[in-house]
């Protein structure tokens, strides 16, 4: 498949729009990113007071936010109107553009780094990587940030992947790593060093409620119908009950749905940067 190809499947997935839909619970449910990994961020990318740097694919801010103790000229670039509103209303102060990978709204050579938190898989593509290499200074460096539940260490959450990612329906996923084939693409060799890497195991606590929104927050799961989004809550929330210890068999759905418990829920978060040639 060629990456034109993959560039407008990618595109013209369904999925792309239930980034409109459920912005509150992708604030609320998304998890942040543990310090270590964030200070690596900063150390690989060589971010110093007033560096510039793009958060692109910025979301509602999870990662922008993580940015502002280290005093940076951030631009946070986000394709979706409906994530950009709930941006603006938590970060006014942040310098937020409408545009995508591959068309952004910077001049060239203007910028010290560019990161992509939980994003870089949608716009995994030869003319992305060329735009974000124009407008990179010389020596600038590009960082590739995710989180994944991780099911190897609790059977609950092997459980609930196996339950939500059957709707994925061919939509870019990072976990199943094809976003890395660009980077073995000859015209990209030549444009950035190869990538260098580090990973990080973490928990998140999280109640029920949680859990289900994290769910609700999968652009895949955001764009099903009400129907279908109701088949998947009780689902999720059957599998909670005979997993989670400190939930009652005999809960009813809305009982697990209102439970105060918090529960481990494990991740690992993955880093990639590269710097350009």
């Amino acid at each position: 498949i060629t990456h034109q190809l993959r560039q407008a499947m990618s595109e013209a997935h369904r999925a792309t729009k239930g980034f409109n839909l459920q912005t509150d619970a992708y604030e609320n449910a998304r998890p942040s990113y543990p310090p270590q990994a964030v200070e690596t961020v900063a150390n690989k990318l060589n971010l110093r007071p007033n560096s510039s740097v793009v958060d692109l694919g910025a979301g509602t801010g999870k990662f922008t936010r993580l940015l502002l103790p280290y005093n940076l000229d951030i631009t946070a670039v986000e394709p979706s109107p409906g994530m950009r509103q709930k941006f603006s209303q938590l970060y006014p102060q942040i310098t937020l553009l409408e545009g995508n990978a591959r068309s952004l709204p910077l001049s060239s050579g203007s910028q010290d780094a560019v990161v992509c938190a939980q994003a870089f898989h949608w716009f995994a593509t030869e003319d992305s990587l060329k735009e974000i290499h124009r407008v990179l200074k010389p020596g600038g460096c590009l960082g590739l940030i995710w989180n994944l539940e991780d099911k190897s260490r609790a059977k609950w959450v092997a459980r609930l992947r196996d339950t939500y990612e059957k709707y994925e329906d061919n939509s870019p996923q990072y976990r199943l790593g094809t976003w890395k084939a660009v980077f073995e693409l000859q015209t990209i060799k030549g444009l950035f060093s190869q990538l260098g890497e580090d990973h990080w195991s973490h928990f998140l606590q999280a109640s029920p409620k949680m859990i289900w929104e994290r769910v609700l927050s999968k652009s895949y799961i955001s764009v099903l119908s009400t129907q279908q989004q109701n088949a998947l809550r009780e689902e999720v929330y059957t599998l909670l009950k005979e997993e989670l210890p400190q939930i009652e068999k005999s809960s009813s759905i809305e009982e697990v749905a209102a439970s105060s418990c918090e529960v481990e829920y494990p991740y690992t978060t993955d880093f990639f940067w590269c710097t350009k040639l």
